[in-house]
């Protein structure tokens, strides 16, 4: 979830975002919050330590970034694949799986009873 620290709407809008999020999603959601534009440091509204307060309250990391600069967008990528990684996989084998009835002769249609 990306916010823009430049903008207070910006970051009190993600709080309904990651509502919506959390209403529609698996128990296994892996969430990043990044404070985006973290070079405009004269024109900051959402402090680090607030942005960061939130993240922390929902478990979530909390990462700055400046896409125009380039600050930690790598990072950013790293961090989430990271906890994408962590989720559990769920193995499913077509080998698990036997059939409960034994085969039945089955009856060819012509193609006039299709």
């Amino acid at each position: 979830m990306v916010f823009d620290v430049t903008k207070a709407e910006s970051f009190e809008n993600t709080k309904l975002w990651l509502q919506v999020i959390d209403q529609h999603s698996g128990e296994n959601e892996k969430k990043l919050l990044i404070g985006n534009k973290c070079d405009l440091t004269y024109d900051r509204v959402v402090g680090h330590e607030t942005a960061k307060k939130f993240a922390d309250s929902l478990s979530m990391p909390y990462l700055e970034t400046s896409a125009k600069r380039s600050i930690n967008v790598e990072q950013a990528f790293t961090i989430l694949a990271a906890e994408l990684m962590s989720i559990p996989k769920i193995e499913a084998s077509c080998m698990s799986y036997q059939l409960t009835t034994e085969p039945t002769a089955s009856t060819t249609l012509t193609k006039s009873e299709w």
